[in-house]
């Protein structure tokens, strides 16, 4: 159960009893020892922290140790100061010091943040109380359906329905009966998640909205959910005239197999429509019908990039893939190389690179849908900078999908995962470096800790250097890399490491030898979450050092470093 400021307020000195076992222990006059807590405690609470760890340093002298409890209360007093502040910016921080602190002590801060009136702290505080999965977090999160904002109830409510809470059901439906017709899209995916009569009777409802993208929507997940019961309804579908719909049912049929649409299927794939003709023929061919299945292959080897898109689970098309890989046409040589990815075939990498690295084309990527949303591919998006300043989802969309490339590279024969890796590394695709390292730090092989430990010395590569000095670190590896990294972050004094801006237009200035505020900002945290992992009083040091020297703007999130530390 959580341990709410009031209590603490109550609890801010100890008691005689516990003060005089510690001059006994260590040679301090009780009272003297009561004061020196409550000052601590005190002048922590109102932003003096140089004047409080000077204090809390004096404490530790006499006591011999660290006092992890009053540790915990004076990072907690740091946040609620913050949580408290006239300054939006201040209560962010102290909003995500609470929730890197991940600890009960801090759980109020966020359940404060639900009752506030800014929406964005409200999402803040929802995310991070997903992750308690306790009676306590899951009542605050329900208390998020009296949020005056719409968003803020559906991210309640995707969590309730997650949760199979058992008032998920009625707050569903009540606040479907709320929403606009755009944001109705979003409700089949959450009765889907709930196992109740009622929610199967609303689904049925969805199946026949006005809006064509709910049809749509309700069919794919019925799909994600293996629901076989909704199958006569997507036989009623496929008569419909709007084609998208069509088309989502039709392989909703391929899908579950169903036999009895089978001469329904062979007429849609003699459409003139190409979605739909396409869609038919590989429902066919997931019946089992040849004839289907040599279409789809010829279509893909005339370079059709929806058909193209199908053949990951093909049997024997390696070949007709590697082939492509040499088109004229570079959207069918990246979708080609993606679906050898996914069939694990290194072949992938003679193109791969190409998309993943940084050159003067300077490309995003994005998915690309059919109108049913039955098939994607991979698109590219040219002028990606220029568009990112004005669009900056774009960069984000185009950096996960580079993250999950990566990720199914990790599937590859070793030697060529290594291969692929080293090239980001060695090219400082500073972007994609950070999960790199993790991917190596997961693979624990000798040849990966050699890779990292030969770039680990990258000379006039900052980031790359600190990543592979990180990663060695978690794995355990001997040697200086926790000094390194040590050293690294105490010279970073003015750095943030909450950044409220995600691109500044001048840092595209800054050569390959310096890291932008994000890339440090990034770097720092994730080093200092490593060295919080265990009561180490010597991490518990470094941790008030570092206090002390950076911006700060960075004592809140250090605050809640600092509790996770002495957990």
């Amino acid at each position: 159960m959580a341990i709410f400021m009031n209590k603490w307020v109550k609890a801010l000195s100890f008691g005689a009893g516990f003060a005089l076992s510690l001059s006994k222990t260590f040679g301090a006059e009780p009272d003297d020892l009561k004061l020196s807590y409550q000052q601590a405690m005190y002048i922590a609470g109102q932003d003096k922290l140089e004047e409080a760890f000077q204090i809390y340093q004096k404490i530790v002298a006499s006591l011999g140790r660290h006092d992890l409890d009053l540790l915990r209360k004076m990072a907690l007093q740091i946040l609620d100061k913050g949580a408290k502040s006239d300054i939006p910016e201040t209560r962010f921080l102290a909003l995500l010091g609470a929730a890197v602190a991940f600890d009960e002590s801090s759980l109020y801060l966020l359940e404060n943040a639900l009752r506030g009136n800014e929406r964005e702290f409200q999402l803040i505080a929802i995310n991070f109380l997903t992750q308690y999965h306790n009676d306590h977090a899951d009542r605050a999160i329900e208390s998020a359906m009296r949020s005056p904002y719409l968003i803020v109830r559906i991210a309640a409510l995707q969590y309730l329905c997650e949760k199979q809470h058992p008032r998920a059901f009625s707050q569903a439906e009540a606040l479907l009966c709320k929403v606009t017709n755009e944001l109705t899209i979003l409700f089949p995916e959450l009765f889907f998640l709930l196992d109740d009569p009622r929610a199967t009777r609303t689904i049925k409802r969805l199946f026949g909205n006005p809006k064509k993208e709910v049809r749509i929507a309700t069919i794919q997940s019925a799909i994600r959910h293996e629901r076989e019961d909704f199958v006569p309804i997507f036989r009623s579908l496929i008569t419909q005239h709007e084609k998208s719909v069509q088309e989502a049912a039709i392989v909703a049929l391929g899908f579950f197999k169903d036999y009895e649409s089978r001469s329904q299927l062979k007429k849609l794939s003699l459409s003139t429509d190409g979605d739909l003709s396409l869609a038919a023929t590989y429902a066919l061919h997931q019946l089992g019908d040849d004839k289907a299945t040599l279409k789809i292959l010829e279509c893909a080897a005339s370079e059709n990039i929806k058909a193209l898109s199908l053949l990951e689970n093909f049997e024997n098309c390696d070949d007709l893939l590697i082939r492509l890989l040499y088109s004229n046409n570079m959207l069918v040589r990246v979708n080609a190389s993606l679906i050898l990815l996914k069939r694990n075939n290194p072949a992938c990498l003679k193109v791969l690179p190409e998309i993943i690295l940084r050159d003067g084309r300077d490309y995003a990527m994005a998915r690309a849908y059919s109108p049913g949303h039955s098939f994607s591919y991979i698109k590219l998006i040219p002028n990606s900078e220029i568009l990112a300043e004005e669009t900056p989802l774009i960069k984000e969309q185009s950096l996960r999908i580079k993250e999950e490339i990566l990720s199914e590279a990790l599937m590859l024969p070793e030697k060529d995962f290594l291969a692929f890796s080293e090239m980001v590394l060695r090219a400082q695709q500073n972007d994609l470096v950070p999960h790199v390292t993790k991917l190596l730090e997961k693979l624990k092989t000798d040849e990966a800790k050699h890779l990292l430990k030969t770039y680990s010395q990258f000379v006039g590569a900052p980031l790359v250097r600190n990543y592979c000095n990180l990663a060695l670190f978690r794995m355990g590896n001997e040697g200086q890399y926790k000094e390194l990294l040590k050293e690294w972050l105490l010279e970073q004094n003015g750095i943030e490491m909450i950044r409220l801006r995600p691109f500044l237009p001048d840092e595209k200035k800054l050569t390959r030898f310096q890291l932008t505020a994000e890339e440090t900002s990034r770097l720092a945290l994730e080093a200092l979450e490593s060295f919080v992992q265990g009561s180490d009083e010597e991490n518990i040091t470094f941790i008030l050092e570092i206090m002390n020297r950076l911006s700060p703007a960075n004592r809140y999130v250090l605050s809640g470093l600092l509790i996770r530390s002495t957990l």
